[in-house]
C-alpha cells in the first residue's frame, strides 16, 4: 500500500528547493534597491550557482547580497 501512495507522489508531484536572496539592481535613474525573492529550483545548487543565475536572469545586478537555502519543496508536474 505504501508503494501505490509513493508512486501517486510521483505521478504528480517533483522535488524543488527554495532559496531566499537578496540582490542590487540599479534602477534607469541610477538608484540603487534591493531586492529580496524567494527562488525555486527543480535541484539543490551551490549558493555561487544560484547568485551566477541571479546575475545572468535578471537585468541591473550591481551584486548578490545573500543567497540562502531555505526549504525542500514538492512542485506540482
Amino acid at each position: 500500500e505504501n508503494k501505490m501512495v509513493s508512486n501517486g507522489i510521483e505521478a504528480y508531484w517533483q522535488d524543488a528547493v527554495i532559496y531566499v536572496v537578496c540582490f542590487q539592481v540599479r534602477n534607469s535613474n541610477g538608484n540603487y534597491r534591493d531586492i529580496k525573492k524567494n527562488l525555486i529550483f527543480k535541484e539543490e545548487l551551490s549558493e555561487q550557482e544560484v547568485a551566477d543565475i541571479i546575475t545572468r536572469k535578471f537585468s541591473n545586478v550591481q551584486k548578490v547580497k545573500y543567497v540562502d537555502c531555505w526549504s525542500e519543496a514538492l512542485q506540482l508536474k
